[in-house]
């Protein structure tokens, strides 16, 4: 563990600790809070955490595997005061924007009158990324529910947390985070927004015949649900929601089993501090698009975009202008040297791209689906991101352009030499691989034993959940 993520977990810790006293109904706020909520927009916070100086404000140096290890203890502490849930009940899909499940799983896993889809916006949401997430289902023809139906009035006690937070905002003066003005705000709006949350989570459990959750992460909305279910003995599972790539946003694990990827994620859970039984190698519906034949033939591929069908094709996968000078590098090499097509993908970004106006020989993607365009192209090029596992998993070779990130997990080091931080060495290999079929095979096997570790493919992820979530039901 280094210096970064040191200091970030003993914070992590002592604001459990220093918070704990903040209750709702039984409650402990600053366990069902997202911490990082809390400060991500505190740069002195992030820029202070790689100064060994910094163990001096906390009281006591604690590992992610303690901070998880603690949050064990607290969900164990969660005795139900009567079981709520049915072996019979319906499956409950919280439905927020990560956890897009395909049609295809709902009609052939999840019959409807044994399944729920509970959207987290509500009708008068204003936010696009909302209204669409709405619109997924609708156009799936999926019957859905929106949460804040369930909403009721929060008891009386929210003054009193109020007026108990300001007296340990004073108590802790000292503390260059807790006396910012910016966190007391939103420590604030957080507490409000999770008693809200609590009270419809328990409306709905209190409602409805219920079996099992389906959160899609352990923060926000799926954090407090998988705290209510607890508090009501109903079982939840957690879809990972990407590649562990950075750690910060997978400690703590809250719900009763974590539906993962492959072994890498159940190595790396159990290292930190998570209990064997918790942890199930399920893969994600969404990735079962990857089994699909190709939608488009490579000639209507390549009229869509606009590129030369007669050229392999090259896609690059980017975050905003983040590395821009490592990108124009990779570029400029490789141009030099291969005829090929070049796409780019930007990763929530419609504008036209900084290397797009650089090389106009680049095509972007446009608003072609994922897995409609992975079959089309011949080798990937990715950041640290979870598209690059995708196109593997739909059999295109992968490589990896690598930053320096204080809390990177280790995820594709496993494919070394194809993950690079320098762009000169990493489109040498680029450029063997278009040019030398040997390399291509070399590519081809690291592929597959990236897989064999990382996300074992044959039976549907779909149903393998399925599977899971009947035997958590039946051990009710």
């Amino acid at each position: 563990m280094n210096t970064y993520t040191q200091n970030y977990w003993s914070f992590y810790m002592n604001y459990l600790k220093d918070f704990e006293s903040l209750e709702y109904k039984g409650y402990k706020l600053s366990y069902l809070i997202h911490f990082p909520s809390l400060v991500r927009k505190h740069k002195e916070f992030w820029a202070r955490l790689s100064d060994p100086e910094f163990s001096k404000i906390v009281k006591k140096q604690f590992s992610a595997k303690e901070v998880q290890q603690d949050f064990n203890r607290y969900i164990r502490s969660l005795k139900p005061t009567r079981i709520s849930g049915s072996k019979y009940g319906k499956t409950v899909f919280i439905a927020d924007r990560l956890l897009r499940f395909p049609k295809e799983t709902f009609t052939k896993y999840f019959p409807r009158k044994e399944t729920m889809v509970v959207i987290t916006s509500n009708k008068s949401d204003k936010s696009q990324l909302e209204r669409d997430n709405a619109a997924y289902y609708e156009r799936m023809g999926m019957p859905f529910q929106y949460l804040s139906k369930y909403k009721r009035k929060v008891h009386g006690s929210r003054t009193q947390i109020m007026l108990q937070l300001d007296r340990l905002f004073k108590k802790y003066k000292t503390n260059f985070i807790y006396r910012d003005e910016m966190f007391q705000n939103t420590f604030r709006v957080k507490i409000d927004a999770t008693i809200k949350l609590l009270e419809m989570a328990e409306h709905l459990i209190d409602a409805e015949p219920i079996g099992c959750f389906v959160i899609s992460s352990p923060n926000h909305y799926g954090r407090v649900v998988a705290f209510a279910a607890a508090k009501k003995g109903i079982p939840t599972v957690c879809m990972q929601h990407g590649i562990i790539g950075n750690e910060l946003g997978y400690i703590p694990k809250v719900a009763t089993v974590d539906a993962l990827y492959g072994q890498f994620d159940v190595d790396w859970y159990l290292q930190r501090g998570a209990k064997p039984g918790s942890l199930a190698i399920i893969g994600h519906p969404r990735f079962d698009q990857a089994l699909k034949k190709a939608k488009y033939s490579r000639s209507r591929f390549a009229q869509l975009l606009g590129i030369d069908k007669s050229k392999k094709t090259l896609l690059l996968i980017v975050r905003e202008s983040r590395n821009l000078k490592k990108w124009q590098q990779l570029i400029q090499q490789i141009s030099k040297q291969l005829n090929v097509n070049i796409l780019l993908r930007d990763f929530e970004n419609d504008k036209v791209h900084p290397l797009m106006k650089q090389f106009p020989e680049i095509r972007s993607t446009k608003s072609m689906q994922l897995y409609d365009l992975l079959p089309r192209v011949d080798a990937v090029v990715s950041y640290t991101s979870t598209v690059a596992l995708e196109a593997m998993l739909v059999g295109t070779p992968c490589y990896i352009m690598h930053s320096t990130i204080p809390g990177y997990s280790g995820y594709y080091d496993s494919l070394s030499p194809f993950i690079q931080k320098d762009p000169v060495p990493l489109s040498k290999l680029i450029i063997r691989f278009f040019e030398d079929g040997k390399q291509r095979q070399y590519a081809e096997a690291k592929r597959k034993k990236f897989l064999s570790y990382a996300y074992p493919q044959g039976v549907p992820s779909g149903k393998k959940l399925k599977k899971l979530i009947d035997r958590l039901k039946q051990q009710k």
